[in-house]
C-alpha cells in the first residue's frame, strides 16, 4: 500500500475508511483520527492506552481483505518491517487484525517532511544537505538488505525528513509495502511482475527479471539524482515511456542536469555510478555508497571502480517486442488507475507532483511547449487546491518555458504572480531560492532587480551560512543596475558585497573578481579613476590567482586605459568594455 503517514496533509477525502465505526483498535489502541487514505486503506494518529504513546496505524479497506495477494503482501510487509531496527527506517511496533477482520500494522507515528515536498519546496537542495542526507538513508537500507530485505519503491516521498532533539536532520525510509525477500521464499511476488514507481525503478526491475539488492542501489542514484538536480534522470510521457527510457537512455550528466547551480564532479561520479544500466557496473552495497558521500564530505575523493565500457546497441525488434508485450499488462493497471483516480484529481496534490515532475522532464529535453500544456493544465485541474509551495516551483516552471519560447509578456505574467506570491510568503528560504532563480531567468531588467532586491533581504534569514549565495545575488543585481545606470544603487550594494567578502574571506574567487571589476567600472562612472585604479588592479590579482586569462586580460586593459587617463587628465571610456565584461564574467549559481 504506497501511503505513510508523510500523507497526512495530501490525500483526498474519501467517504468512508476502514475504522470509522471504531473508536479502539486492539483493545489498547485509541483512535485519535484519520490522517491520509490510500487506494488500499488509510492511515490513522492512534494513542496506546498503557503507553500513553502516539503511533501511526495502518489499516486495509474491507474489500481488499478479500483479495488474498493483497492480504500477502499486507502480511509480508509488518513481518518484512518488525524484523529491522535501525534510526533510518520506520519501525513496526505492532501488527493484528481487528475483531471485524480488517488487518492492520502499528508503525512509528513521524512529524515531518517527506523528501518530495523538500525538493518541491526548495527547487533542489544544496550538495552538503544531500550527502548528509544519502548517508544516512544509506545505513538504513544497507541494514534491510543486510537481513534480505529489497526495498523496490525507493523514492522521493518514501522518505521522511525530521528533526531529533539536537536539531539535526533525520531521514527515514518507509512503506516497505511491496518489499521482498532475496533469496527466500518468492511466492508473493514472482519475476515477471513489475512493481515500484516507472520514475524510480531500475532497467532490470523495469523488465521484470530477477533483481537484488542493487535495484535499490540504481532507485537511489535516480533519488539522489532527482535531489541535486531537481527532476528524475528519466522522465516519459507516460509510463511505458519512462520504463523504456530506463532501459534504453543514458541519462544526462547530473552536473548538467544541475544547470546554474554547481556541484562537485566527484558528488556526480557517486550518483551516475549508482544509474550504470547493468548492476555489475553499479556500487555493489549500500555501504559502499555510503563510505564515498562521507569521504566527499570529508573533502576526499571516492573510490569507484571503473564500469565495463560496452558498446552500446540499440535495442532489438524481439527485445522491444517483448518488453512491449511485458509492459501491455501494466498500461491496462494504469488507465483502470487513471480512471478510478481522476473524479479524486481536483484536490489530490499527489497528482500535481506528478505533473510538475513530468513538466521537468520535458523542459529538460526541451520541449517546452509540452511542458507549458502540462503545468497549465495541472493548475486548471487543481485550480483552488494547490499550495504556495506548489505554486512557486510551477511559476518558476513556466516563466523558464516562457523565455525559451521568446514570449515575453507570457514569462512577465507569471513572473509578476510568482513575486506576489513571494511577498506574501513566510517561508524565508524558499522566498530567497525562487526569488534568485526567477531573477536569474526573466529577461526584463527592471524585474530582474525586483528578484534580487527580494532576495537579497531575506539572506540573512535564509541561508546566513551561504556567503557566496547571496553573492552571486548582488553581482548580478549590480549588472542591471549598471544598464539602468543606476550608480548610486550600484555603489550601496557594492559596498554590501565588499563587507560580505571581508566578513566571510572563504567565498570563491570569482566572486572576489567580479566585485573587485564592478567596483572598478562604478567608481570610473562616478569620476574616481584613481580609486577605480586600486579596483582593477585587485581585480587583476584575484585574475592570476583563478588562472583565468579572460579576467586577467580585462583587468589589464582597464589598468591600461586608466594609467593612459590619469597622464592625459582625460576620463576612461568604460562602455567599450562593458558589454565584453558582462559576457565574461563566469555566472557561478547556487
Amino acid at each position: 500500500m504506497d501511503l505513510t503517514p508523510a500523507d497526512l496533509k495530501s490525500s483526498p477525502a474519501i467517504s468512508t475508511h476502514p475504522l470509522q465505526n471504531s473508536t479502539f483498535v486492539g483493545g489498547r489502541y485509541e483512535i485519535i483520527d484519520l490522517i491520509g487514505q490510500g487506494g488500499a486503506g488509510a492511515v490513522y494518529r492512534v494513542r496506546h492506552q498503557a503507553l500513553n504513546k502516539i503511533f501511526a496505524l495502518k489499516a486495509l479497506y474491507a474489500g481488499v481483505t478479500t483479495d488474498e495477494k493483497a492480504l500477502r503482501r499486507f502480511d509480508a510487509e509488518a513481518k518484512t518491517v518488525g524484523n529491522l531496527n535501525n534510526p533510518y527506517l520506520i519501525q513496526v511496533h505492532d501488527y493484528g487484525v481487528t475483531d471485524s477482520g480488517i488487518p492492520y500494522i502499528v508503525l512509528d507515528y513521524i512529524e515531518g517532511t517527506n523528501l518530495a515536498d523538500e525538493i518541491l519546496r526548495l527547487g533542489h537542495l544544496d550538495e552538503d544537505r544531500v550527502l548528509s542526507i544519502f548517508s544516512k538513508v544509506c545505513e538504513g537500507l544497507e541494514h534491510a538488505h543486510t537481513n534480505q530485505i529489497i526495498h523496490r519503491d525507493l523514492k522521493p516521498s518514501n522518505i521522511m525528513l525530521l528533526r531529533n532533539e539536537r536539531g539535526q536532520e533525520i531521514p527515514k525510509i518507509v512503506d516497505f509495502g511491496i518489499a521482498k525477500r532475496q533469496s527466500v521464499d518468492n511466492s508473493v511476488t514472482q519475476t515477471g511482475e513489475i512493481f515500484g514507481t516507472p520514475l524510480y525503478m531500475s532497467p532490470e526491475q523495469c523488465l521484470g527479471k530477477a533483481i537484488d539488492s542493487r535495484s535499490d542501489i540504481y532507485s537511489l542514484g535516480c533519488v539522489m539524482y532527482e535531489a541535486l538536480a531537481g527532476a528524475p534522470p528519466f522522465v516519459g510521457s507516460n509510463p511505458v515511456e519512462t520504463v523504456l527510457r530506463h532501459i534504453n537512455d543514458t541519462p544526462l550528466p547530473l552536473r548538467k542536469a544541475c544547470g546554474d547551480w554547481k556541484i562537485s564532479p566527484e558528488s556526480e561520479r557517486v550518483v551516475m555510478a549508482c544509474l550504470e544500466k547493468d548492476p555489475k557496473d553499479r556500487p555493489e552495497s549500500a555501504i559502499a555508497v555510503q563510505r564515498n558521500l562521507e569521504r566527499i564530505a570529508q573533502g576526499e575523493k571516492p573510490a569507484l571502480r571503473k564500469a565495463a565500457h560496452r558498446v552500446k546497441k540499440r535495442m532489438s525488434k524481439t527485445l522491444l517486442f517483448s518488453v512491449i508485450s511485458f509492459l501491455l499488462g501494466g498500461l491496462l493497471l494504469y488507465a483502470c488507475l487513471i480512471f478510478v483516480y481522476l473524479p479524486h484529481r481536483k484536490t489530490a496534490s499527489k497528482g500535481f507532483s506528478h505533473d510538475y515532475v513530468l513538466a521537468l522532464g520535458l523542459e529538460k529535453q526541451l520541449r517546452y511547449k509540452e511542458s507549458i500544456d502540462v503545468l497549465l493544465n495541472a493548475m486548471k485541474v487543481n485550480e483552488g487546491h494547490m499550495t504556495e509551495q506548489q505554486l512557486l516551483p510551477c511559476y518558476l516552471a513556466l516563466v523558464e518555458d516562457f523565455v525559451k519560447l521568446g514570449d515575453k509578456d507570457s514569462s512577465e505574467k507569471y513572473f509578476d504572480k510568482m513575486m506576489d506570491l513571494v511577498k506574501q510568503s513566510t517561508d524565508k528560504l524558499a522566498v530567497f531560492r525562487y526569488s534568485s532563480k526567477v531573477g536569474d531567468t526573466i529577461v526584463d531588467p527592471l524585474r530582474k532587480i525586483y528578484a534580487y532586491e527580494e532576495a537579497s533581504s531575506v539572506w540573512s534569514l535564509a541561508e546566513p551560512t551561504k556567503p557566496d549565495y547571496l553573492l552571486h545575488v548582488l553581482t548580478n543585481m549590480i549588472k542591471q543596475y549598471r544598464k539602468l545606470n543606476m550608480v548610486d544603487k550600484a555603489s550601496h550594494s557594492l559596498q554590501y558585497a565588499r563587507e560580505i567578502i571581508e566578513k566571510y574571506p572563504e567565498v570563491s574567487d570569482v566572486y572576489k573578481w567580479q566585485i573587485a571589476d564592478c567596483s572598478g567600472v562604478i567608481s570610473l562612472q562616478m569620476s574616481q579613476p584613481s580609486r577605480a585604479l586600486q579596483y582593477f588592479r585587485q581585480a587583476k590579482e584575484l585574475a592570476r590567482l583563478l588562472k583565468n586569462q579572460q579576467y586577467l586580460q580585462l583587468s589589464e586593459k582597464q589598468e591600461e586605459d586608466i594609467l593612459k587617463s590619469l597622464n592625459q587628465g582625460v576620463k576612461s571610456d568604460t562602455a567599450s568594455n562593458a558589454e565584453l565584461r558582462d559576457n565574461g564574467q563566469e555566472n557561478i549559481v547556487h
